[in-house]
């Protein structure tokens, strides 16, 4: 393959900085070691050039100019010349996930035995443990949001907090979905992932969050899987120590339903995915394949192969040594001549 240099440049150009200290620095030893000279403090300029050693001059400024020759290869080594290219496989990055849990109160109904909030938590422990690859991170959320754990490759420390998720948790009241979505979004942006995958599991969200979440998701290439928990026909959410069921401020018992269309609506208009809870694994796997499946069509409409300049700076090294290999035997040789 022909070597075409025209096409030579450095891929980290701004290392060239580093010449001018270096020839700062030589400069001023230069001068240093003039005026140090023991002949120069006793005997006239016009006469000093008849009476140095032409050998030893000769010696001192060859060494003093392989020293800044060498200092000067090593900084343009560095600063990465190249002229070709060679193509590399690209390396896809790993799934990234964040699992979104709802814990508004009516996440404690009971229509879904023993109640949606713990039957949630099993599919979150069912999740982890089919996650065999890439990160998982957890937010929560009610009134308002909060991360549980950043994205993370161990999803056993994850599923060491699950069991102690309850709504009791929550220090505000009420369901702010839309928080708890642009956290998630954030998480993913600051672990540098391009395209994640939210997992929210929930029993609904009021309309007037709908166009806050279709635009926040809409902003970004992650996809959104919706786990829907609970019925449409709902159920009354207990009270702590068996002391009734919730009621609104006119005394009526609280009744919360799964507000399926809402859920539809978000995940449809965001080409995401809706799935309600299913006895089996079924849901969690259906969740699973989806960002798995969204990397493979990804992966086939490309070649998978990139060009990348590759960095030539390591064959300077040799002439340095060469270098510096002269300039130790010179002093070696110059060492035992004084010795004789």
């Amino acid at each position: 393959m022909p070597v075409d240099f025209s096409e030579l440049h450095l891929l980290r150009p701004e290392l060239l900085w580093l010449l001018i200290p270096v020839v700062i620095a030589l400069y001023s030893f230069r001068q240093l070691a003039k005026k140090q000279s023991s002949w120069q403090n006793v005997i006239s300029p016009h006469l000093l050039k008849f009476l140095m050693v032409s050998g030893e001059k000769q010696k001192s400024y060859l060494s003093f100019w392989l020293t800044g020759i060498i200092a000067c290869l090593i900084i343009f080594a560095i600063s990465g010349p190249t002229f070709r290219q060679k193509n590399v496989p690209v390396f896809q990055a790993e799934n990234a996930r964040v699992i979104l849990l709802d814990l508004s109160l009516s996440m404690d109904a009971t229509d879904i035995k023993p109640a949606r909030i713990d039957r949630a938590r099993h599919k979150i422990m069912d999740l982890l443990e089919k996650n065999n690859e890439g990160t998982v991170g957890l937010v929560v959320y009610a009134g308002d949001a909060f991360i549980i754990s950043p994205l993370t490759s161990d999803a056993n420390t994850i599923a060491a907090m699950v069991p102690t998720l309850s709504t009791s948790l929550m220090p505000v009241l009420g369901s702010r979905p839309d928080i708890a979505i642009d956290k998630a979004i954030t998480l993913l942006e600051n672990a540098k992932q391009p395209k994640g995958q939210i997992i929210w599991i929930t029993d609904g969200l009021e309309k007037q969050y709908i166009d806050l979440i279709k635009q926040s998701i809409g902003n970004t290439n992650h996809l959104l899987s919706i786990l829907a928990i609970g019925t449409e026909q709902g159920a009354p959410i207990p009270l702590p120590d068996n002391n009734g069921f919730l009621k609104d401020t006119a005394g009526n018992i609280i009744l919360p339903k799964l507000t399926a269309n809402n859920l539809k609506e978000i995940s449809q208009s965001s080409n995401g995915q809706y799935v309600e809870l299913s006895a089996n694994a079924d849901d969690i796997d259906f969740i699973l394949s989806i960002l798995d499946m969204d990397a493979n069509e990804d992966a086939s409409e490309s070649d998978q192969r990139i060009s990348r300049w590759i960095d030539d700076g390591y064959w300077i090294s040799w002439l340095i040594l060469l270098l510096m290999f002269f300039k130790l035997l010179r002093r070696t040789d110059g060492q035992m001549m004084e010795r004789l």
